[in-house]
C-alpha cells in the first residue's frame, strides 16, 4: 500500500466508475438516487475521454502500473489524503459553480491542471496534451452547469404558444447537442486540431464564445 492517496489514485478512481456502473445497482450496493448521479458522472467522464480519443481501460491500468505497488504498511483503517490531493479538492471546489457539489470533471480538470510526472507520462504516450484533457473537461462541466438554467424568454409572435422559449431557433436552427446526445451526428473525421481549439474556446472563462 501507498502510505497516501495520491492524485493518481483520484485519477484512477475517476475512470474506473464503468466498472461500477457495469455492477448495476443492486451488487452495488448504491440507492436509486445515488445510482442514477453515478450513472450521469460516468456517461459525462466518457464523453470528454471520447472527445479525446482516449481508452479509459488503458489509462488508468498505464497510471496504475507507473504507480507501481507502495510497501507502506498501515496501523489505522483509514487512509488519508496527501497534501498535494487536498489541493487538487479544494481547486476543484474552485472550479465547480458557486452552491453546486463537486464533479467528478472539476476533480479531473483540477488533476489536468498539475497532473505530475506519471499522467503527463501516460497522456503524451498517447498524444495528448493534458491542457487539452483538462479543457475537454472544463467544457463538458460548463455543459452541464448551463443544462440546469432557465432558457432566456425571445419574443413569441403572436397566437403561437411558447413551448420552450425559443421557438425561432428551433424554427431556423439546429440543436447539435441534441442531436449528439441522440447519437444522430456523425463522427468526425480529420477535424480533432479544429474540434480542440471549440473545447479550449468554450472552456475559457471570458470570451468562450467560438464561431461556426
Amino acid at each position: 500500500m501507498h502510505q497516501f492517496i495520491e492524485k493518481e489514485h483520484l485519477f484512477i478512481g475517476i475512470l474506473s466508475l464503468e466498472k461500477v456502473v457495469a455492477l448495476g445497482p443492486e451488487k452495488a450496493g448504491f440507492r436509486p438516487q445515488v445510482w442514477q448521479a453515478l450513472q450521469a458522472e460516468h456517461g459525462a467522464v466518457k464523453e470528454v475521454l471520447n472527445w479525446c480519443a482516449l481508452d479509459g481501460v488503458h489509462l488508468r491500468r498505464s497510471v496504475r502500473q507507473g504507480l507501481r505497488q507502495g510497501n507502506y504498511q498501515h496501523t489505522e483503517e483509514v487512509i488519508h489524503r496527501s497534501e498535494a490531493c487536498k489541493k487538487v479538492f479544494s481547486h476543484a471546489e474552485e472550479l465547480a459553480p458557486p452552491g453546486a457539489r463537486v464533479s467528478c470533471l472539476d476533480l479531473l480538470a483540477a488533476i489536468l491542471e498539475d497532473p505530475g510526472e506519471i499522467i503527463a507520462g501516460v497522456l503524451a504516450q498517447v498524444g495528448v496534451k493534458p491542457a487539452d484533457f483538462r479543457a475537454a473537461a472544463l467544457a463538458r462541466a460548463g455543459m452541464h452547469e448551463r443544462a440546469g438554467q432557465e432558457p432566456e424568454k425571445v419574443h413569441q409572435p403572436e397566437g403561437k404558444p411558447d413551448e420552450d422559449g425559443t421557438p425561432f431557433l428551433d424554427l431556423y436552427g439546429r440543436d447539435l447537442t441534441r442531436e449528439a446526445q441522440e447519437g444522430k451526428l456523425g463522427p468526425f473525421v480529420g477535424r480533432r486540431h479544429e474540434l480542440l481549439q471549440i473545447i479550449q474556446t468554450l472552456a475559457r472563462r471570458t470570451k468562450n464564445n467560438p464561431v461556426l
